[in-house]
């Protein structure tokens, strides 16, 4: 899943998010990262309160741990005790200086799946469906695709008339469409 998408259910709006991603303001474990970025299957995010609340609680041992050393430095660094295990399978999302949420996630690639959000007020479930294509469907659509460009490209008015950015565009993507399909049929 993106964190794009993620921080959307999250609640952000999707102009903050784009604003956010842009000017490099979003990082994942203290590596700033872009749109496009992966957060594997999330299990569960939480603000970061519920979580700090939750590692107190599940490891009382490592109080000190987290507060001299923080959560943030704690993800991903190089101490081995029980409390980093299970960090390890946590990932922290630094939104703004001051908020950030941390997400459970899973190494596996599921379609579907069901994420909770624990945040201020309560809980709430939601469940996510991504439709995986095959290269065929993909292939039939660069072909289809591809064809309309053909047909354009063979259409004189359009050679005639139409600006010289647009003819080298549609030449561009006829290009590029033929190189995909050249790399999925092999």
């Amino acid at each position: 899943m993106k964190l794009y998408d993620l921080l959307k259910e999250y609640g952000l709006s999707a102009n903050d998010i784009k604003s956010r991603l842009e000017l490099n303001l979003i990082e994942v474990n203290s590596e700033i990262v872009d749109k496009n970025f992966d957060i594997d299957t999330p299990i569960r995010v939480f603000d970061q309160g519920f979580f700090i609340r939750k590692l107190c609680n599940n490891f009382p041992e490592f109080i000190p741990q987290i507060k001299f050393i923080g959560i943030e430095n704690l993800i991903g660094n190089n101490i081995e005790n029980d409390l980093t295990k299970f960090l390890k399978k946590h990932k922290l999302v630094r939104i703004t200086k001051n908020d950030c949420i941390i997400i459970e996630f899973s190494k596996e690639n599921k379609n579907k799946f069901t994420t909770t959000f624990v945040v201020e007020g309560g809980k709430f479930k939601k469940d996510f469906e991504f439709t995986v294509k095959s290269d065929d469907e993909i292939i039939n659509k660069l072909l289809i695709d591809k064809s309309k460009l053909e047909k354009q490209l063979s259409n004189s008015g359009f050679l005639n008339n139409a600006p010289q950015f647009k003819i080298d565009g549609a030449k561009k993507r006829l290009e590029n469409i033929t190189k995909w399909i050249s790399e999925l049929e092999n």
